[in-house]
């Protein structure tokens, strides 16, 4: 028998004018599906799980289908107003809004609940979905351990507290406002990407002169030399990666409990999501350790280190990240590499722009192996036998001096964003409990 929605100790206290409801009392879930009599030639724009990310959809990774052909899970109608919410792995939070259907028909696939808001302002609504008593109920609920989900009783049967209607409309405005502020910021980030990759290859392929100046292949081929990876500096040398390290560690990849360090005395595991090319480093994405690993000082993470992906989604391995700073007591996974350049011949920074190249990443990636694109991985030896074309030391450093200005101000705009966030969880604690009052 499935799991009550029990109450949380936020509800159990209201506001004067707040009530408890029900999703399902205040809408309709799941109202229009494709049914058996469904126009065989109907058109459609389809939205399925993996194009939506919490929050919102990436119409680019849609497909426009027939019913004819169209997937069998594409059975939920959808309208403008309409609130996705994610029943399969519902912690992911592949949850969005409906804001238009870009002059399309919409169908989702029956791995969301479609909640047409009938009694509530769809937008606080929306945003009520991504609030911590939303998760504490929908984890009571899952079921299904590999790939937990709810159904769509269980969504109708959420509750939810509903201030007077005016109070969610402007609950709802504030919170979209600050979405909007971070979608802009995530806008800028974007671009700053953008330049800094731009610049990075020139960077790389051309290096910068002793007067501080990029160097010109075209003006001045006689400067350069090809190699297999293309054309580089004539002062640059291409040597095989292990000759530029002073060591490398791979470590255990151990069942650990899904939580955060929350003591000096603890050890963690690195996640693959640690380091990933959007977001480069992020210790934050750990998990804590069996105690019979802790003290593996010879796999900590040091300030320094260069961190590549082994094994996942082909994806997802080969990522390169570089470590400006770390906590104490994160060791690297099974799934992951932690390098040490030799400081004498190279700077770190450097070395893990270099592996990111497309030289490096087509060597790592010929020599990726496994049964389903979905699980690969490469041996210790094949990136240790990947060419790298690296510059003398004196020029590293002037390269370097211009990637940590590149990479500083990425990072400003990303703390910005973080704080953005944070200030969104901290409004949605105390709006959406009726903590902090709003006037209409």
């Amino acid at each position: 028998m499935p799991a009550s929605p029990q109450k949380s100790a936020d509800l159990d206290s209201l506001p004067a004018g707040w009530s408890r409801k029900r999703v399902g009392e205040v809408a309709d879930v799941n109202s229009e599906t494709l049914g058996i009599g469904t126009d065989q030639r109907y058109r459609f724009r389809y939205v399925e799980i993996s194009s939506v990310s919490p929050g919102r959809i990436n119409w680019d990774a849609t497909s426009i289908q027939e019913a004819r052909t169209a997937p069998s899970r594409a059975r939920r109608r959808l309208r403008a107003g309409d609130v996705l919410f994610c029943t399969v792995r519902p912690g992911l939070q592949a949850h969005a809004w409906i804001k238009h259907g870009l002059g399309e028909d919409l169908v989702a696939s029956t791995g969301f609940a479609a909640l047409r808001p009938r009694a509530i302002e769809g937008r606080f609504l929306f945003h009520w979905i991504f609030s911590e008593p939303a998760e504490e109920q929908i984890r009571r609920l899952e079921v299904g351990s590999n790939y937990p989900a709810v159904s769509e009783s269980d969504v109708s049967r959420l509750v939810i507290a509903c201030p007077p209607p005016l109070e969610q409309h402007r609950i709802a405005e504030i919170l979209d406002a600050v979405d909007e502020t971070t979608v802009a910021t995530e806008s800028l980030i974007e671009k700053l990407e953008a330049i800094r990759t731009g610049f990075l290859h020139d960077l790389l392929t051309c290096g910068i002169d002793e007067a501080g100046r990029l160097r010109d292949p075209i003006s001045h081929r006689e400067q350069f030399t090809a190699y297999e990876e293309g054309l580089f500096p004539v002062s640059w040398q291409r040597r095989q990666l292990r000759e530029l390290l002073a060591g490398y560690c791979c470590g255990p990849s151990p069942t650990c409990e899904e939580r955060t360090l929350s003591s000096d005395d603890e050890w963690g595991l690195l996640k693959t999501t640690a380091i990933t090319w959007e977001n480069g480093w992020d210790w934050t994405q750990h998990k804590l350790l069996p105690r019979a690993y802790w003290g593996r000082g010879e796999l900590e993470v040091r300030s320094g280190d260069i961190i590549i992906t082994k094994a996942g989604p082909r994806h997802r391995v080969g990522v390169v990240t570089f470590v400006d700073a770390t906590p104490q007591h994160l060791i690297v996974s099974g799934k992951m590499v932690a390098l040490r350049a030799l400081p004498e011949i190279c700077a770190p920074s450097v070395l893990a722009a270099a592996l990111a190249m497309p030289g490096p990443q087509r060597f790592l990636d010929r020599l990726t192996t496994g049964m389903a694109e979905s699980q690969v991985n490469f041996s210790n030896e094949a990136l240790l036998r990947t060419p790298v074309v690296m510059p003398p030391p004196d020029e590293q450093a002037r390269i370097a001096h211009q990637l940590e200005a590149l990479n500083r101000c990425v990072a400003d705009e990303r703390d910005v964003w973080r704080k953005q966030r944070q200030l969104k969880n901290g409004l949605m604690h105390d709006l959406l409990r009726g903590k902090v009052h709003v006037s209409p």
